[in-house]
């Protein structure tokens, strides 16, 4: 009679012990899910950023370019992943710059990048250290409009292409949400205006000579779908 109530402990405690260990090993299986990057992935973004312009040729050549860091840019687009490595976004951008005697220049612009996703150059994370930092570089093209406000108080309008380059880090905020940041050059083609609103400094052709300009901004990129990961953090 003793050796069967010890065979039924023993069975008991084996059994205790094998759900115990069933128990373990599932929840090491979902943390383990909850950060594991696998297919299928979000391939759209939104992305929203604010910041600052400042020209690399000042207009005219004698005001510095603190005169004209004064005046917020935005930019709007949304983004799609071919590929864990390339991607398209079309986007919207405004750049601004208002001189210290109240002239200005705005330029609206439509434009496409192309963008390249460096994730596979950087460490790799897991599910106990997700990894949270990333890198995107950008090139593209706009089509736009500048106007101009030279003080006069008719504000004159002209077209413009502009190309763009540059380079965004990104924090993960969450599973959806990132922070970035973004350093951008731009270089446009046949300017009418300088970046005080006045013709001052343009050419015998009647464009702006050397009409570069870099844009500092901040923002958020929120995915958009119903997987757990983005194509960005494959």
């Amino acid at each position: 009679m003793k050796s069967i109530t010890s065979s039924v402990i023993i069975g008991l405690g084996r059994i205790r012990l094998g759900m115990a260990t069933f128990v373990f090993l599932m929840g090491i299986q979902t943390a383990n899910a909850q950060w594991r990057l696998e297919g299928p992935f979000n391939k759209f973004s939104l992305e929203m950023q604010t910041g600052i312009d400042f020209p690399l040729s000042p207009d005219p050549k004698s005001q510095s370019l603190a005169n004209f860091i004064t005046a917020p840019s935005f930019k709007v687009g949304v983004r799609y992943m071919f590929s864990d490595l390339l991607g398209i976004r079309p986007v919207y951008r405004y750049n601004a710059f208002r001189s210290g005697n109240s002239t200005s220049l705005g330029i609206h612009q439509y434009g496409v990048d192309g963008i390249l996703n460096l994730a596979e150059f950087l460490p790799a994370g897991n599910y106990r250290e997700p990894r949270k930092i990333n890198v995107l570089l950008h090139l593209g093209g706009s089509h736009g409009r500048e106007v101009a406000d030279d003080g006069s108080g008719t504000p004159e309008r002209s077209r413009i292409a502009v190309g763009s380059a540059g380079i965004t880090p990104q924090y993960r905020l969450s599973r959806n949400v990132v922070l970035v940041l973004d350093l951008s050059g731009h270089a446009s083609v046949k300017q009418s205006f300088g970046y005080d609103g006045s013709r001052g400094s343009i050419d015998a052709s009647g464009w702006m000579p050397n009409a570069y300009y870099m844009t500092g901004s901040v923002g958020l990129q929120v995915y958009l779908g119903k997987y757990a990961d983005h194509m960005d953090w494959k």
